[in-house]
This record gives C-alpha cells, sequence and structure tokens, in this order.
C-alpha cells in the first residue's frame, strides 16, 4: 500500500511502507521544513524518488539489477510499486517486479518476471530498515530532504523458468526511497 495522506507520506518499495509524521522535537536544522500535518512531497523532478537494486551470486557469475525510478505518479498510486529491472550479468534481460505492498519476512516469496523467463526468490534473513517507521531518516536538513532504506537477501532455490530455469543462487536488494518536503 502506498499513499500520501494527512499526515503521513507512505511509500511501498519492495513491500516497504514507510511513513512520515510530524514530531514534537525537531531539530534546529529541520526547523525550517514544513513537517505539518497536511505538508505534502515536492513533485519536481530530483526531489523525490525509488529504487530497486541488487544482485545474485550464480556458479555462472554475478548477475546485477537496477531500476529505473519510478514516477511521482507511480509513488503517489494506491497500488503496489512496480519497479522496471535491467538484469546485467550472466543472464542479460529486462523485466519487471511489483512489490505487492507487504512488508517483507522470512520465508516469503517474491517472482521475477524477465523477458528470459522467471523466477521465486525467498527471502532468508530478517529485512533491516532504516528511516522506516513513522520517522523517516534525515538525508540532508538542509533541502528537507528524508528517506529510508530497506535491505533483504534472498535466495533461488532452482525452479525457475526459461533462462532461470534450474538456476541457484544468493542475492540482495536495496530498496531507497527519498522525498523533499516544502520550506515554511
Amino acid at each position: 500500500m502506498r499513499y500520501l495522506k494527512y499526515g503521513i507520506v507512505a511509500i511501498a518499495a519492495a513491500g516497504v511502507v514507510t511513513g512520515c509524521s510530524s514530531s514534537p522535537k525537531v531539530p534546529a536544522k529541520e526547523a525550517a521544513c514544513n513537517l505539518s500535518q497536511n505538508a505534502k512531497p515536492l513533485s519536481t523532478p530530483g526531489t523525490y524518488g525509488s529504487t530497486f537494486d541488487g544482485s545474485i551470486t550464480l556458479a555462472a557469475g554475478t548477475e546485477k539489477f537496477t531500476s529505473e525510478p519510478l514516477t511521482y505518479a507511480q509513488l503517489m498510486s494506491n497500488g503496489p510499486a512496480t519497479f522496471r529491472l535491467l538484469w546485467s550479468g550472466p543472464i542479460n534481460t529486462t523485466g519487471t517486479f511489483n512489490t505487492g505492498g507487504s512488508q517483507p519476512a522470512v520465508g516469503q516469496k517474491h517472482t521475477f518476471l524477465t523477458k528470459a523467463g522467471k523466477f521465486t526468490a525467498v527471502i532468508t534473513a530478517v529485512p533491516v530498515n532504516t528511516g522506516g517507521g513513522n520517522t523517516p531518516a534525515v538525508i540532508d536538513a538542509a533541502r528537507c530532504e528524508y528517506g529510508g532504506t530497506t535491505d533483504v537477501d534472498f535466495a533461488l532455490n532452482g525452479t525457475g523458468s526459461g533462462k532461470w530455469k534450474g538456476v541457484k543462487g544468493t542475492g540482495s536488494v536495496s530498496s531507497k526511497f527519498w522525498f523533499e518536503l516544502p520550506r515554511k
């Protein structure tokens, strides 16, 4: 679930829902930022974003994937985020990943769809969140920029299709988001 609503900015990436609400104790550097309950992130390019990048260690080498940044409309939509991915390594391809909108958890499965076939990744460790919950991390107080990261480890068990059939390996993904709030 991703939404921009009264007092809360929620952006899901890799199934991570993160929010921002005003805090009674605002550090001096952040005093110029509009942290009121009706503040909305700026919507000009460069003032917001979300990425989904990682790699998989395979017997044939390392497969890396990077996402195209989501647009403001995609970030603020009500459905799960869908990232377009570019894969490079032993299996060069393109594809998509739909976050599904739920928090990642150990044992959870996610399917990656690519032009070279599909595979399912199983989360193998407790995801590490930075800047999550109700208070995203301050990235740059002078610019009123906030954000967060979720790092997830996973494994492929060889049940894929196409070029992914029989492929086993371990990987990690880092899902990041950031946004700027207006100044007072």
